[in-house]
């Protein structure tokens, strides 16, 4: 009985470290997913429920518009892979691997025939680079603060945030290490460099592919 404990839990070892290698997921991700992080906005909504719903409507107008362009932009500019979405008060339930009823399709309906999620796949997001790769992020969205309304980043580890982009990240949530493809800038906010979201993915399914070539030619 001991040695058969033992020998499992060798062999889970295996498996996460095996999840926890960059490159090879990349190499199984034709055959995996890049698994999207939408906002919700939940905090900030429940906060002004019944205090000022006028504003708490047009901040869920707002959200549901972003999501749709994020959404868009994977399902007309991303082939590489399948492609499935998640809010970003799953992110737990994600990190743990709970992707049963968590798990969208680009009608944010619940996927029900999973295919099997292991080394295999990537968390996307339009946020911000971190800039340590250790740092474990859960997600940022607009929350209520000091009494005031303002994005509250809910993740451990690092405080430094870089430049807006599409990022890369672990099953674990950590940003993929920067020897991989990890992010695509959109320069959001500067008039003649600002890329659109379509173009970013665009940009990032190139990258990735160019990596990919260039780990098999060598």
């Amino acid at each position: 009985m001991k040695n058969i404990l033992i020998i499992t839990f060798l062999l889970n070892s295996f498996v996460l470290s095996a999840q926890s290698i960059p490159s090879i997921i990349f190499e199984n991700l034709k055959n995996g997913a890049v698994l999207v992080r939408l906002k919700t906005n939940v905090n900030i909504i429940n906060a002004l429920k019944g205090k000022n719903d006028e504003l708490m409507n047009r901040i869920i107008v707002k959200r549901d518009e972003q999501n749709k362009e994020i959404i868009n932009a994977f399902e007309n500019n991303f082939t590489f892979c399948k492609v499935y979405y998640f809010y970003s008060d799953k992110s737990k339930d994600i990190a743990e691997r709970k992707f049963k009823g968590n798990l969208l399709d680009a009608d944010l309906n619940v996927v029900e025939n999973l295919p099997e999620l292991k080394d295999n796949y990537v968390i996307m997001e339009f946020s911000y680079i971190m800039q340590s790769t250790e740092s474990t992020w859960s997600y940022s969205e607009w929350g209520i603060e000091d009494g005031k309304a303002q994005m509250i980043d809910y993740y451990s580890g690092g405080t430094e945030k870089g430049p807006d982009a599409l990022i890369v990240l672990m099953p674990d949530f950590r940003l993929m290490p920067d020897k991989y493809p990890y992010f695509v800038r959109t320069y959001e906010d500067l008039l003649f460099l600002e890329r659109s979201k379509a173009k970013t993915v665009a940009r990032m399914q190139n990258k990735i592919e160019r990596y990919l070539e260039y780990a098999h030619s060598k």
